[in-house]
C-alpha cells in the first residue's frame, strides 16, 4: 500500500522533554491532583497563619495547632518535587536507553502512515513495528509534536515539522477523518 504520510523524527532530549512534560504535568489526572494538593497546601498555610496569629494574641501554646495542618503544608511541595524529579529522571533514562540501543547515537525513526496502519522503521536497522489504527485511541498535540496514544498507553510521536511526505495539516485532517 502506498504511504499517505512519512514523518522523520530524531529522538533527542528536546523531543523527550516535550513528550514527558505533556504526560507528567499536563494530563487531566495530573492537573487534578496538582490542583487538589495545591488547594490543600494553601488552605493549610492560611490556617497555620490564622492559628499562629490567634495563639500570639492569646495565652494558648503552639500545641493547639492540629497536626494535619503541618502535614498538608509539607505534602504539596513534596508531591511537586517528586513529579519534577520523575520528569527529569524519565527523560534521562529514555535518552540513555536510546543511546545504548544505537551505539551512542540518538535514535532516528521514520513513521510511515497508510490507510490501514502506522509503521515505525528505525534507521539503525531494517526492522519495522506496525500499529493498526484500531489500536490508536487518542491524539495529543503539543507545541512541536503530535502524539498518538494506543490502547496500551504507548505514545507514537510525530514531529510537526518532520513530514517528508504530506503535511502536518493534511495529517490532522486525515486523523479527524478516521475518527481520532
Amino acid at each position: 500500500m502506498e504511504p499517505l504520510f512519512e514523518n522523520e523524527i530524531v529522538c533527542d532530549r528536546d523531543v523527550y522533554k516535550e513528550y514527558y512534560k505533556k504526560i507528567c504535568f499536563r494530563r487531566p489526572f495530573a492537573i487534578t491532583v496538582l490542583v487538589f494538593f495545591g488547594t490543600c497546601f494553601f488552605a493549610s498555610i492560611f490556617l497555620l497563619i490564622n492559628q499562629s496569629c490567634s495563639i500570639i494574641t492569646s495565652s494558648q501554646n503552639l500545641k493547639s495547632i492540629p497536626e494535619s495542618i503541618y502535614f498538608y503544608s509539607v505534602l504539596f511541595p513534596l508531591f511537586l518535587a517528586l513529579r519534577i524529579w520523575q520528569y527529569f529522571r524519565i527523560v534521562k533514562i529514555s535518552l540513555a536507553r536510546d543511546m545504548e540501543m544505537n551505539n551512542g547515537k540518538t535514535r532516528e525513526l521514520l513513521r510511515i502512515v497508510t490507510p490501514e496502519k502506522i509503521e515505525i522503521a528505525c534507521n539503525a536497522d531494517e526492522s519495522k513495528i506496525s500499529y493498526h489504527w484500531s489500536s490508536v485511541k487518542k491524539v495529543i498535540e503539543t507545541k512541536n509534536l503530535i502524539i498518538l496514544l494506543t490502547e496500551a498507553k504507548m505514545g507514537i510521536i510525530f514531529k510537526k515539522d518532520g513530514f517528508t511526505k504530506g503535511t502536518y495539516e493534511d495529517f490532522i485532517f486525515f486523523l479527524r477523518g478516521i475518527g481520532l
